[in-house]
């Protein structure tokens, strides 16, 4: 039993360098970045406009300006630029004179009538010519409106594709706004990842490339009802809220799933 015990002190000598040195050459495992839980599943993320509109006039014309240029931060409603407007902007105004007249004469046709002065038909036909004179005005501003740009959305001006003085179709597009308060991380997950996610879950996500930010949390908001055929891969969207702007889209991430 004594000599037992002796070899086997002798071979554990022998074997512990060996171990030290294999210990040494094995690639040890890489840290997560920021308080994601070791052991998740990594997905790789793309960081995705939460909207993006094209904006464009619905008429043909000549542009006569456009107040913003690439990267400026509109709010919805906002100017963008005109068409060519003159004769727009001067069927308006003649149409609003129009209006102020048939006004002028129906509310005196109305006191006549009250006063038994005029009869039913004569009052009617002032009230008529009123509404119609109404009615043409709002044409003619309806006109003028369809040749102004406004900001569709809230957001960064990401392309300008035209400049005053250029003839646009109807349809063309001018502009390229996009939504940078909010941005959607997109994940592209075969069919056994896609049984670990559902709407409303929230997903860690961190970012090795974007120093200063560890880790974001986002909301599964969207998870596609429809398998890729090429890919065999499912679309999963999560929001995330991006006030400050950090996430750029285009950026690549990390997202980590539960096992």
């Amino acid at each position: 039993m004594t000599i037992n015990l002796l070899a086997s002190a002798r071979g554990a000598t022998r074997i512990a360098p060996l171990l030290l040195v294999i210990s040494l050459l094995l690639p040890s495992a890489a840290p997560v970045k920021g308080n994601v839980e070791a052991g998740t599943l990594r997905v790789d993320a793309l960081v995705v406009p939460y909207r993006q509109v094209s904006v464009s006039f619905p008429v043909g014309g000549i542009i006569e300006e456009l107040s913003v240029r690439e990267g400026a931060i509109v709010q919805q409603g906002d100017p963008l630029g005109s068409l060519e407007h003159k004769e727009e902007m001067l069927d308006a105004l003649r149409f609003e004179k129009i209006l102020e007249k048939r006004q002028s004469d129906y509310e005196a046709t109305a006191q006549l009538f009250r006063e038994g002065v005029v009869s039913d038909e004569e009052a009617l036909e002032k009230r008529i010519e009123k509404e119609i004179a109404d009615i043409q005005l709002r044409r003619a501003q309806a006109a003028l409106e369809r040749r102004m740009l406004h900001a569709p959305l809230t957001g960064l001006v990401v392309a300008r594709m035209h400049e005053p003085g250029e003839w646009v179709d109807p349809g063309t597009v001018v502009l390229e706004v996009i939504d940078v308060e909010r941005v959607y991380a997109q994940l592209m997950l075969d069919a056994d990842q896609s049984a670990r996610v559902e709407l409303g879950q929230e997903v860690p996500l961190v970012f090795p490339t974007l120093s200063g930010l560890d880790q974001v949390v986002g909301t599964i908001d969207f998870i596609d009802p429809r398998i890729d055929a090429s890919s065999g891969l499912l679309r999963v969207r999560v929001l995330v809220e991006n006030s400050k702007r950090r996430l750029p889209t285009g950026l690549s991430g990390i997202a980590h799933l539960p096992r």
